[in-house]
C-alpha cells in the first residue's frame, strides 16, 4: 500500500493567511467605494430625471442632495434630500415690464408674476426674484418653486429602482476588481 503525505510549510501558511486578511480588508474598502459610487449616480440620475419635466438648473438639484458617504467601517451611504424650495431665479426667471415671467416646467409656458422683480441682495450679492409684501417699499419676500422633496417623491420612474441596479452592478465590478487582483 501506497501512501502519500502532504505537508504545508509554516512559511506558506503565513503567506496565504496574509492574502486573506488583505482581501477582507479590501472587501469592506471595495464595498465602500460601491456604495458611494452608486450614491453619486443615483443624484446624478435624480437630477437628470427631474430636469427632463421642470425647468432647473443642475447644480440646484445637486446643492439640494448631500451624500453621507460610507467607509470600511461604516458601510451605508445616504442620499439626503433637503426640503427647501428651488428658487425662481434657477428656473429661468425674466424680467419684464408687468413683472417676472418664470417658466416652470419645460412642457408649460411662462407664468407672469405681476408686480415681481429681480434683483441683487446688497450685502450678500443673492440674486433672486422678489415681491414685496406690502404698500411700502420693505419688507421684500423672495419667491420660490416647488421643494426639492416633492420633485424626489414626484418621479415616474423609481429613482431607489435605479439605486439598487447600480449598485449591483458596481459590486459585481468590484468583486471582479478583487478576484483579478489576487
Amino acid at each position: 500500500m501506497t501512501s502519500i503525505a502532504l505537508k504545508i510549510d509554516r512559511a506558506v501558511t503565513k503567506r496565504i493567511r496574509k492574502r486573506l486578511t488583505s482581501v477582507a480588508t479590501n472587501i469592506e474598502r471595495e464595498t465602500a467605494r460601491a456604495l458611494n459610487r452608486a450614491a453619486t449616480s443615483t443624484r446624478a440620475f435624480y437630477s437628470k430625471e427631474v430636469r427632463k419635466q421642470v425647468n432647473v438648473k443642475a447644480a440646484v438639484l445637486k446643492r439640494g442632495v448631500k451624500i453621507r458617504r460610507a467607509n470600511a467601517k461604516n458601510q451605508v451611504a445616504a442620499l439626503d434630500v433637503s426640503g427647501q424650495h428651488v428658487p425662481l431665479i434657477a428656473m429661468g426667471a425674466r424680467q419684464t415690464k408687468r413683472g417676472v415671467t418664470v417658466k416652470r416646467y419645460k412642457a408649460g409656458r411662462r407664468i407672469l408674476l405681476k408686480g415681481a422683480f429681480i434683483t441683487t441682495m446688497p450685502k450678500t450679492g443673492h440674486v433672486g426674484v422678489f415681491r414685496r409684501k406690502g404698500a411700502p417699499r420693505l419688507p421684500i419676500q423672495e419667491q420660490f418653486g416647488p421643494s426639492l422633496i416633492n420633485l424626489w417623491v414626484t418621479r415616474d420612474t423609481p429613482i431607489s429602482l435605479h439605486a439598487v441596479t447600480t449598485l449591483q452592478k458596481e459590486m459585481n465590478a468590484r468583486i471582479l476588481r478583487l478576484r483579478n487582483r489576487t
